[in-house]
């Protein structure tokens, strides 16, 4: 495969992945992120709803 192909779309979803991580600790989220096998978007999210809660963040999203 074409490697240049392969790094592009690999770029175009870490654009994606953007986040408005705002109020919330980096290590916050990516422990959620582990824990609960999701994407940053939703760690970020959950964390958001639950004021950087991470246990109820984990639960809502194992749940």
């Amino acid at each position: 495969p074409d490697m240049g192909s392969v790094m592009e779309k690999q770029d175009q979803g870490a654009m994606a992945e953007e986040v408005d991580e705002t109020g919330v600790e980096s290590h916050d989220i990516d422990l959620v992120m582990t824990q609960a096998g999701v994407s940053k978007k939703k760690a970020v999210k959950s964390l958001k709803t639950h004021n950087g809660d991470i246990v109820v963040a984990i639960m809502e999203l194992t749940i």
